[in-house]
């Protein structure tokens, strides 16, 4: 027994399957204005209201998602065998500044100038 490499007690242990993040099943006004300001929507209390049924048909639709057994799935990147036709990275003739700049709205003769997201400046 002396000469026994040691065991490691995580090789003994059965694998378990990784558990699936718990998904509300009922959404309350907060959640539906929470997600309607993260997309940046101004929307009325009558809105908010009838968008709670909705949001929670989506969250009933992943949690159902989330039940399927997929450890025995391979992950995949597309669904279908893709072959992307991908021509050789080189060095070419570029747009000269001024005649990239000569279609923009605004500008400061270096880059291009845009306006700041509502909420973010």
């Amino acid at each position: 027994m002396a000469n026994e490499p040691p065991t490691d007690p995580a090789a003994t242990r059965a694998p378990t399957a990784p558990t699936a993040p718990t998904v509300p099943t009922v959404p309350t006004m907060v959640d539906v204005s929470h997600v309607a300001r993260l997309a940046r929507l101004a929307l009325s209390p009558d809105e908010l209201r009838a968008l709670e049924g909705d949001l929670a048909k989506i969250l009933a639709y992943v949690a159902e998602l989330q039940a399927v057994d997929v450890t025995h799935v391979a992950p995949l990147v597309h669904p279908t065998p893709f072959v992307a036709p991908l021509r050789a990275d080189l060095p070419g003739p570029t747009l000269d500044r001024a005649r990239a700049l000569a279609g923009a709205p605004e500008h400061d003769d270096q880059s291009f100038l845009v306006p700041t997201p509502k909420g973010l400046g």
